[in-house]
């Protein structure tokens, strides 16, 4: 964490919520969530994926993600009753 520009009282504020975003149970969460983590302790189980994909800065800046996250909401949602969850 670069912390040169932070006040020390700042950084004393939001240590424990640091600290939880950066240690080994948060980034084990995020990885059995297929959410893969950075942290060095902890195997995101991607044996087999060669590649992640990501939107690229493009699709982010010229998306309204609010808007997109209401369309994507209303198709699960709408699957999700149709199928009782069931994949």
């Amino acid at each position: 964490m670069y912390r040169c520009w932070l006040k020390k009282s700042a950084v004393e504020r939001v240590k424990e919520i640091t600290d939880f975003f950066c240690g080994k149970e948060f980034a084990e969460i995020s990885a059995r969530a297929f959410f893969p983590t950075t942290n060095p302790e902890v195997d995101n189980n991607l044996e087999g994926i060669n590649s992640l994909y990501w939107l690229g800065w493009d699709f982010l800046m010229n998306t309204d993600i609010g808007t997109l996250k209401k369309e994507v909401e209303k198709v699960f949602n709408k699957q999700f009753r149709e199928t009782g969850g069931v994949v």
